[in-house]
């Protein structure tokens, strides 16, 4: 999950290149677009979560020709008027599997319909929207499912249901609109036999808790010199909520991050020198900071990206100077684990390509061993191609030259 917010006021940009620049940037799988009229300055951007289940969960399709349109139409902002005077003309209802795109269903796998004036009237107060202009954003998917709006047999509007929160009009509003409450229209889903947007609530409810215990893990692996420094090295987006990368990592990505914020930024410098005050003995730095690194969701991807933190300083220690700490002391699993996490990593091959093969052999072999306990596909591949066969001809060519 993704959460961007770009609050600093900014001359207005056409709304195209703003969201380029965004998609270039950032892989998301939704991104909310909060912006205000286009005489206002500086649209405001965020990037929202998508928790998607082939249950009933929104799929997450990129449509960024189709968010651009959609920005740059002339429609209007969502009302609870212009709402209203199509529910008070709605005597069928008719809710379809998957999304929709440009105000028509995507699925013709309809899983009501109903012409029940009690179901509509239940229908009609979940729709209730929150009309305040700092809520109004746009997420880049289909949604799902779809609600029609009917009279007789004449569709009225077609409404796609998203993140278990908005909804989208797309023939007459330019913007999502949040529902004043969601969770109610979840259960009318539900109470129709509909089960798909409350086992996406219940994902969302249950990511969130092992979110925040992967987190509280990590933080508690923290060197303990560095707590009180918790405010600096975690953005206020970060703080407010867990930042995952897609899957896999993007290589690219994560080096011109990585070089933008590594040990030559002055919050690198300034928590390497409360480190070296913490630690005089080096090595014993070197192992604490391995450790942290090990800490947290336990994925080499996938996983939030505060948890790149702690590579980010061992990036500003020499490597020789790692590997000697990893040679001078008895090594527990997790320094062994933070150890071969970072050797492994993209990060480590992009700011320092050439430095895998300061590893000796028998260090290779040892961080391998490691990894091949691990029941994560995932991770015994990364670690065999980092100290498998072709990087353990490379430490010898090494020793040879």
């Amino acid at each position: 999950m993704i959460l961007l917010r770009a609050v600093d006021q900014m001359k207005p940009i056409r709304v195209s290149i703003l969201l380029s620049f965004f998609l270039l940037q950032i892989p998301c799988n939704a991104a909310t677009i909060v912006k205000t009229d286009s005489d206002e300055p500086a649209p405001q951007l965020q990037f929202i979560p998508d928790y998607s289940t082939t249950s009933g969960g929104s799929q997450a399709v990129v449509q960024q020709s189709a968010l651009i349109k959609a920005l740059s139409s002339k429609l209007d902002n969502p009302s609870q008027a212009s709402l209203s005077r199509i529910l008070k003309k709605t005597d069928h209802v008719r809710v379809l599997a998957g999304g929709e795109y440009n105000g028509k269903p995507l699925s013709k796998n309809v899983l009501l319909d109903s012409h029940s004036q009690a179901t509509i009237a239940e229908l009609k107060q979940a729709l209730l929207i929150d009309e305040d202009p700092e809520s109004l954003g746009r997420d880049m998917c289909y949604g799902d499912p779809t609600l029609e709006l009917m009279s007789g047999k004449k569709v009225l509007a077609v409404l796609g249901f998203h993140h278990g929160r908005s909804i989208r009009w797309d023939k007459s509003w330019k913007f999502d609109a949040n529902l004043q409450d969601g969770a109610r229209l979840v259960e009318w889903f539900a109470s129709n036999g509909i089960e798909g947007p409350k086992q996406a609530q219940e994902h969302e409810i249950k990511e969130r808790r092992r979110g925040v215990a992967d987190l509280q893990k990590w933080m508690m692996s923290m060197p303990d010199c560095l707590r009180p420094y918790i405010g600096e090295m975690l953005s206020p987006s970060m703080a407010d909520i867990l930042i995952f990368l897609p899957e896999p990592s993007p290589a690219d990505e994560l080096r011109e991050d990585s070089r933008n914020r590594t040990h030559d930024s002055p919050r690198q410098k300034q928590l390497m020198a409360v480190l070296d005050e913490s630690y005089k003995d080096q090595h014993d730095k070197v192992l604490a900071l391995l450790q942290w690194y090990a800490s947290g969701t336990g994925q080499w991807t996938g996983f939030p990206t505060y948890e790149e933190l702690p590579a980010e300083l061992l990036l500003g220690v020499p490597t020789k100077q790692i590997i000697e700490g990893l040679d001078a002391k008895d090594v527990s699993e997790p320094e062994l684990e933070g150890a071969a996490r970072f050797f492994a990593s993209p990060t480590f091959r992009n700011i320092k390509p050439h430095d895998l093969t300061l590893l000796d052999s028998k260090l290779k072999k040892r961080l391998l061993e490691h990894c091949m306990k691990s029941s994560d596909e995932d991770k015994r591949k990364r670690a065999e191609n980092a100290f498998g066969k072709a990087s353990l001809m490379q430490s010898a060519d090494n020793r040879a030259d």
